[in-house]
């Protein structure tokens, strides 16, 4: 992101981008368990998590879309490495509408 200009912590915080990098499974609760499994399903629902158990937006910076009232009901994400293969992505939005 710093190559790109975007990596003071003044605008990251602002607009609240962060960095989709396949560690997502990392930071929610084990899928073993019921809160994991949960998270997990309504994760995939919304369009960032895959069946596939990998991050839609995978190696995208992400923008949250929110609205006057500071909800967030889409979520914008743009590659950033240049060495990805996009054919996972083929027919698939970089947009997700949050329900």
């Amino acid at each position: 992101m710093a190559k790109r200009g975007l990596d003071d912590p003044e605008l990251i915080n602002h607009f609240k981008l962060g960095y989709a990098n396949r560690t997502l499974g990392l930071h929610l609760p084990q899928k073993n368990r019921k809160a994991g499994k949960q998270l997990r399903e309504l994760l995939k629902r919304i369009g960032l998590y895959r069946k596939n158990r990998r991050e839609h937006f995978n190696g995208s910076i992400v923008f949250p879309v929110a609205d006057e009232n500071e909800v967030i009901s889409e979520v914008y994400g743009r590659k950033l490495l240049d060495n990805l293969s996009l054919s996972h992505t083929l027919g698939q939005p970089f947009m997700a509408d949050l329900p």
